[in-house]
């Protein structure tokens, strides 16, 4: 369903050149200043808007998300669960390792994020949580598309 949040701290040796430098920079700073930022994203020829947030924020946003979700509220507790568990220990691992020492940022994560493919709005009215590889968006620019 997701990745570990451990991924966020492996060590890579050289940073991807199709990393854009400026985006990665704002990816660092939602994650040290805990800020939010619209931005719109090109991949592979889909937009996404939405609100650039950290890593732990997008955590505790899916956590709320399936909680809140209709049907079996067992399950989207037990799921919210994880996401909660997994967001505190995001926390301790920063607090060890210490701002300065965390690598490279490799994933964005957006809220309120809604997606365009030509003349076709593709998600929901309301926006979901998206993550997404740095290396995988081809340009972007800061501000969110309406309607």
């Amino acid at each position: 369903m997701t990745e570990s949040p451990y991924r966020e701290f492996e060590k890579t040796e050289v940073t991807s050149l199709s990393v854009d430098l400026m985006l990665e920079t704002f990816v660092s700073l939602a994650e040290e200043q805990d800020f939010s930022l619209g931005v719109t994203l090109t991949v592979h020829g889909l937009l996404i808007s939405g609100h650039i947030i950290s890593f732990q924020k997008y955590l505790e946003g899916i956590a709320q998300s399936f909680e809140s979700a209709t049907g079996n509220q067992k399950i989207g507790q037990i799921i919210a669960e994880s996401y909660r568990n997994a967001s505190q220990e995001y926390s301790e691992i920063r607090r060890a390792q210490g701002i300065e020492e965390l690598p490279t940022r490799r994933y964005i994560h957006l809220s309120d994020a809604r997606f365009r493919f030509g003349d076709s709005v593709v998600s929901p009215g309301t926006g979901v949580y998206w993550r997404g590889r740095l290396d995988e968006v081809d340009g972007f620019f800061l501000g969110i598309i309406e309607s």
